[in-house]
């Protein structure tokens, strides 16, 4: 039986080195923009491992580059994978900031989990629900021209994920400002829409938002 959450099928990445990479584009630049970014996630295990767990990222390993990072994981303490958050730099050498939150992951259970800045805030949800915000006022997230990584930073890397994804989502707007109910079935492009990944197995991949199979 395949495992999934919406459709037949989801993307399995075994976390040690498995990745989905984009080339760069403006459309996950974020600026000083408000941006959603999406996926339901499947973690086998949330034992504490010592290092963090990749979402989504535009850090290339072994450029380190900085623009945005996307993760669960503290980093070798006690509730290590019990913690998603966010780091930003401003400069691309450096953090500006790092957000974290407990996340109340489940282990071996689906759930919705998004980053959304709305103006000056950044907000970490999980299955609908806020589970902290950060002040980021005006700044600007910076830039760093690489490919967007889903599943770990930079080919073969450490601190790759372990787990399942499916209906892995970027926009650039705001889509939840306050507690949702996470939607159970496909996602849709909209004007908004500027990655969508579907995960239905036909022959590859899956079709993109397009249905043309651009993958």
């Amino acid at each position: 039986r395949a495992v999934r959450k919406i459709g037949d099928s989801s993307i399995y990445f075994d976390g040690t080195g498995d990745e989905l990479t984009i080339p760069d584009s403006t459309d996950w630049d974020f600026g000083a923009d408000d941006f959603t970014c999406e996926c339901w996630i499947r973690v086998p295990s949330l034992t504490a491992g010592g290092s963090e767990q990749t979402l989504m990222c535009t850090e290339a390993d072994p450029n380190y580059s900085l623009g945005w990072l996307w993760m669960f994981g503290s980093g070798g303490t006690s509730n290590d994978y019990q913690e998603l958050g966010l780091n930003y730099s401003t400069n691309g050498s450096s953090w500006a900031d790092t957000t974290k939150h407990t996340s109340g992951l489940v282990a071996d259970t689906w759930t919705h989990v998004a980053v959304v800045r709305a103006t000056t805030t950044i907000t970490i949800y999980v299955a609908g629900s806020s589970i902290g915000t950060h002040t980021i006022g005006t700044s600007t997230i910076f830039n760093p021209s690489e490919p967007l990584d889903i599943g770990s930073y930079g080919a073969g890397s450490a601190d790759a994920f372990q787990g399942y994804m499916d209906e892995i989502r970027i926009s650039d707007t705001a889509r939840y400002t306050t507690t949702f109910t996470p939607s159970t079935t496909a996602f849709t492009a909209d004007a908004n829409t500027k990655l969508l990944i579907h995960s239905n197995w036909d022959g590859g991949l899956g079709a993109d938002s397009s249905g043309n199979y651009n993958t």
